[in-house]
């Protein structure tokens, strides 16, 4: 004689309750294929509404397929997309697809720029809530993944390599590799470089680009009187150190 079960009142009625829930929606789900009227409730009322307003974004057919959902297949339809399970047969209420269809959430309405009529939204309760029999059958596309080695390969992922720096007519004018990419360019569209700023264009041009407003006449004559780098220097360490650098790149 097997020993009785030592599982509480409660632990014993809610399996109990579980296993009757299971058996039932087995039985349901089960009836519900093989009854030729809820066949027809799909190919007459919900396969014509997924052809006409979803395939053409979400079919293996479709240019691009968005969310990664497609609808033309029992398999796909089932799987879902990224935003989760499609549908749950039996649940219409838990179901994504019956929220996009009611247009409660912006984010997932469908189709996007009409809501269907009401009696077409309550075919597809009906269908769900009768466990959504499909009688399609073939494969839907896989889901989509990550490439990791394609992801590699974009160019803000790979190492920086440097360039070869490029030959120049001028070569007596640039004061640094960089200023030989600059001279390139404007050689191969026949442009030539303009004439060294003066002490003044310089720190009004420093001084806009970095602040936005002109330098102080005291600032432009403190600068004529000593133009040298320590003081091109001084100048734009100031002017970074200035709240008016702060607002203008804030803004």
């Amino acid at each position: 004689m097997k020993p009785a079960s030592r599982l509480s009142p409660p632990h014993r009625t809610a399996r109990l309750l579980l296993a009757a829930v299971l058996t039932l929606h087995g039985a349901h789900a089960a009836a519900s294929d093989a009854d030729p009227a809820v066949i027809a409730l799909f190919e007459q009322r919900i396969r014509p509404v997924l052809v006409d307003h979803c395939y053409r974004c979400h079919s293996a057919g479709a240019e691009k397929i968005r969310g990664g959902l497609t609808l033309d297949t029992r398999e796909g339809l089932r799987r879902g997309g990224d935003s989760g399970d499609a549908l749950l047969p039996g649940q219409p209420e838990d179901s994504l697809l019956i929220r996009a269809l009611r247009h409660g959430d912006e984010d997932l309405a469908m189709p996007p720029k009409e809501r269907l009529p009401d009696t077409v939204i309550a075919d597809f309760e009906r269908w769900i809530a009768l466990g959504a029999p499909d009688p399609r059958d073939g494969q839907a596309p896989p889901p989509r993944g990550i490439d990791l080695e394609a992801g590699r390969t974009f160019w803000s992922l790979r190492p920086p390599q440097p360039p070869p720096v490029p030959e120049v007519r001028n070569s007596a004018w640039p004061a640094a590799d960089i200023d030989r990419f600059l001279l390139a360019a404007m050689e191969a569209r026949g442009l030539a470089q303009v004439a060294d700023a003066t002490p003044r264009m310089l720190l009004r041009r420093v001084s806009f680009d970095l602040i936005g407003l002109p330098p102080s006449p005291e600032a432009v004559a403190r600068f004529e009187a000593d133009p040298g780098p320590d003081a091109l220097a001084a100048v734009v360490d100031t002017l970074l150190a200035s709240p008016r650098f702060g607002e203008r790149w804030g803004r």
